[in-house]
C-alpha cells in the first residue's frame, strides 16, 4: 500500500518505479506495466508436459528436476505372502542419498530363512547389500541403519553378526524392539550417501 501523500495528483513513487508500456513499443504487451519479456526469454519458457521423466521401466524410474536434484527408484515392487505385490520401491535415490526399504530374512524362494537370530541377521544383511547394489552402493556408503528386533534377548547375538559387516567404522544406528509384520526376528533399513557424478 502506497503511503505517499499524493492524493489528487500523479503518484511520484509509482511513476518512478513503473512506466506504462504502450502497445506500439517493440515486444510490448498491451495493458501491462514494466518492460515486456521476449517470448523467447528462458524465463517465459515452459517445459513440455512430462519432460521431468527421464527414463522408465519395470525396474528403474528416473525423475529429474535439475542436474543435481534427481529421484531414481530401483527394483521391482516386492512380493509378500501369496505373491501379493507390496506398494513400495526397494531403493530410492534422492540426490546424493539412497534410501533402502526395510529388509527381512527372506530367501530366494520368497520364504523367511529358517533358524535363529544369527541366521536371520546374516540373511537380512545380505539382502540389504543386494538392494544397495541396485543403486550402485555398498555397505561402506551407508551412513545410517535402523534395526527392529522381535526379541530383546537377541540383541547381543545380533550385534556380534552385525559387527562382521561394518567392522570398526560402523554407521549411525537405531535399534528397537518391535512386533513384526511377518514371521521374522529382524528387519533392517539403511540410508547411504553416494554423490552422483558432477
Amino acid at each position: 500500500m502506497c503511503t505517499a501523500k499524493c492524493i489528487g495528483r500523479p503518484c511520484k513513487i509509482i511513476s518512478r518505479r513503473w512506466r506504462p508500456v504502450t502497445s506500439g513499443a517493440p515486444g510490448a504487451e498491451s495493458g501491462r506495466f514494466g518492460p515486456a519479456r521476449d517470448p523467447a526469454d528462458p524465463a517465459r519458457r515452459q517445459a513440455p508436459p512430462g519432460s521431468g521423466v527421464m527414463a522408465t521401466g519395470p525396474s528403474l524410474t528416473r525423475t529429474s528436476m535439475s542436474d543435481h536434484d534427481t529421484i531414481i527408484r530401483y527394483g521391482l515392487e516386492p512380493s509378500g505372502a501369496g505373491g501379493q505385490q507390496l506398494p513400495f520401491s526397494p531403493a530410492v535415490r534422492a540426490g546424493d542419498f539412497v534410501y533402502i526399504s526395510g529388509q527381512v530374512a527372506m530367501n530366494e524362494r520368497g520364504e523367511i530363512e529358517q533358524g535363529g537370530i544369527e541366521a536371520q541377521t546374516r540373511r537380512t544383511m545380505e539382502n540389504v547389500k543386494k538392494v544397495l547394489g541396485l543403486a550402485g552402493c555398498g555397505l561402506s556408503d551407508v551412513v545410517k541403519i535402523t534395526v527392529w528386533l522381535d526379541d530383546t534377548r537377541d540383541f547381543w547375538t545380533f550385534n556380534r553378526v552385525y559387527r562382521e559387516y561394518f567392522g570398526e567404522q560402523p554407521p549411525a544406528r537405531s535399534c528397537v524392539r518391535s512386533q513384526m509384520m511377518v514371521d521374522c526376528k529382524i528387519e533392517i533399513e539403511a540410508i547411504a550417501y553416494k554423490p552422483l557424478p558432477r
